[in-house]
């Protein structure tokens, strides 16, 4: 399809004036979030200093980068990362709805989905090279080369599930209530990042007659392909409505990050019937079954065993439980400062 979004440089003189109006709207951008971050602090206008500081930043930046994209470009923009980024935006945009009505500030929320950012992009890739080491073997140089594609969304998700564990011992936040937050935002950034996969052809299905087969050219087909990234990402959203309209029904909170490991290893499962790749290789185990989909099996199990020991902890409206605890001062500490007094 169109695997190479955009690429820029060389380009001329004039060139630096639009990079200047872009890295301004960024600045602007930014100004803008940092203000929602100190809502519970009085916001100074813009003054002259900051104006000058922002004009002086921006213009130095874009001479820097008009100089480095002639050197170097063209640099090539990937349709796959930018979707990907695009995924998790939206992602931070539906937490940002929901997190604070919780008790997480927006800063936390943006400090735990960047931090999972990076650590389902270094699982993601830790798996997709351990499934295909004997082609990294041959090749060790591209082992890092991410901007190629090869992420596996199974291995993220691990990544991203250790960082938000991590994340709430460091913050003493829960992290059951961290999960229900943070999971209806998986399928909304899975399916905008599978839309980068079929723009950047990679996770496609086999050759089909169908009329809603689509040619691929970086696939490597040169017949029309069925357009499994696009089933995986209707599915996707299809499995967000349900978490959505599961959310408040449940009886206890963390339930809803199980019920989508359950409802996507369903999803995954009948989408391998149609897709190529090295996903879809046999298994070896079961020689019905493809690599992803023998995974989606225990994967599912895991979700349900996971759900029902939840089921059994007391019953908390999980719309309703906070992310912070509120902080009580223990009762020999308030004794200890009567007696002092």
């Amino acid at each position: 399809m169109r695997s190479v979004l955009v690429s820029l440089g060389p380009i001329e003189w004039p060139g630096i004036f639009c990079i200047a109006a872009i890295l301004m709207v960024a600045v602007l951008l930014w100004r803008r979030l940092e203000r929602i971050l100190e809502e519970d602090q009085p916001q100074a206008p813009l003054d002259a200093r900051w104006i000058v500081g922002a004009l002086s930043f921006v213009a130095a930046l874009s001479v820097a980068l008009f100089f480095l994209i002639n050197r170097f470009g063209p640099v090539k923009i990937r349709s796959y990362g930018v979707m990907l980024l695009v995924g998790f935006v939206a992602g931070i945009i539906y937490a940002s709805r929901v997190g604070p009505q919780r008790g997480l500030k927006l800063s936390t929320i943006i400090d735990l989905v960047l931090l999972e950012l990076i650590s389902a992009i270094v699982g993601a890739r830790v798996m997709f090279v351990a499934l295909m080491y004997k082609d990294y073997v041959q090749n060790p140089s591209t082992v890092l080369d991410v901007w190629r594609g090869g992420l596996s969304f199974h291995g993220g998700l691990l990544g991203a599930v250790i960082a938000t564990l991590i994340f709430s011992k460091v913050r003493k936040v829960r992290f059951t209530v961290l999960a229900d937050i943070l999971t209806p935002a998986i399928p909304i950034g899975y399916a905008l990042t599978r839309i980068g996969c079929l723009l950047n052809g990679c996770c496609h299905g086999g050759p089909t007659d169908l009329p809603w087969g689509i040619i691929q050219p970086d696939s490597g087909y040169t017949c029309p392909l069925e357009p499994t990234q696009l089933y995986a990402s209707a599915g996707s959203l299809v499995l967000f409505a349900i978490l959505y309209w599961a959310w408040p029904r449940m009886h206890r909170p963390g339930q809803l990050f199980p019920l989508y490991m359950f409802t996507y290893s369903i999803l995954r499962f009948l989408c391998e019937y149609t897709r190529r790749g090295f996903s879809a290789e046999v298994s070896g185990v079961v020689s019905a079954l493809t690599v992803a989909q023998f995974a989606c099996i225990f994967i599912a199990l895991a979700g349900l065993v996971w759900f029902l020991i939840l089921q059994r902890r007391p019953y908390e409206n999980p719309v309703e439980a906070m992310a912070v605890e509120p902080e009580v001062e223990p009762l020999a500490s308030r004794h200890g400062k009567k007696k002092r007094k």
